[in-house]
């Protein structure tokens, strides 16, 4: 299913949203004004509480997210039956597979609209995924410990990351594994994606949260395993 997920995300998408396939298919190319980056640009966000209010009404990343495939090494290292949390999980390109496949998953993602369609792709599907909901700082409710936490594609667009790696090293189960990749770094191409001024490992350790391994994401990069050493 890990392959079929991004065909099964594009038919819920058009019943979702009600579009034509050619139009649905510009505004996965990201064709079609506002793209991220110009949503971005537009709002101009300056601080923490903007670029909040960014990621919570931005409407670009329904359709630029939805073209994002989970790697396999990461597919295949998470094992049936575990209790997965999809952090920053978009429009549910990585929860879908791991669903269809067996895994217990939770999904969080401030975004309203993201939200709304990954909770109308669990009702009208054969799989469960659990919404998350959050606090008045957006911060996840976490109601049960995982075994696995994904974070991939998304700390570099939180400022205050460190408060949520905190809060990640609280909900994982002993030995518990976050799959990590982030790109950090403000490129013209990309002005979402921030510097990071804390130090990810060192945020990590600091939480018991220990380096584990790396492993392959897409496009040729590389992602981090971290792994809770209680």
């Amino acid at each position: 299913m890990n392959h079929n997920a991004v065909d099964f995300v594009k038919q819920k998408l058009l019943e979702f949203t009600g579009l034509s396939p050619e139009t649905l298919q510009l505004l996965l190319g990201r064709k079609v004004y506002p793209t991220f980056k110009e949503e971005w640009d537009f709002w101009s966000p300056k601080n923490e509480t903007e670029i909040q209010f960014f990621y919570v009404s931005n409407r670009s990343y329904l359709f630029g997210n939805a073209v994002h495939i989970l790697p396999e090494a990461i597919f295949d290292d998470i094992n049936v039956g575990e209790s997965v949390l999809d952090f920053g999980g978009g429009s549910g390109n990585y929860s879908v597979p791991l669903a269809f496949k067996g895994c217990n998953v939770s999904y969080f993602d401030i975004n309203i609209l993201q939200r709304e369609f990954v909770k109308y792709m669990s009702d009208t599907s054969p799989i469960d995924i659990h919404i998350l909901k959050h606090d008045i700082h957006y911060m996840p409710l976490f109601d049960k410990k995982f075994d696995a936490i994904l974070a991939l594609d998304v700390l570099e667009h939180i400022p205050n990351y460190p408060d949520y790696i905190e809060r990640f090293a609280k909900s994982l189960k002993n030995n518990g594994r976050i799959y990590v990749f982030a790109p950090f770094g403000v490129t013209p191409h990309d002005p979402t994606h921030l510097e990071d001024t804390y130090g990810l490992t060192e945020t990590m350790n600091k939480n018991g949260i220990i380096f584990d391994e790396k492993i392959p994401v897409n496009n040729g990069a590389t992602g981090v395993i971290y792994r809770n050493k209680l």
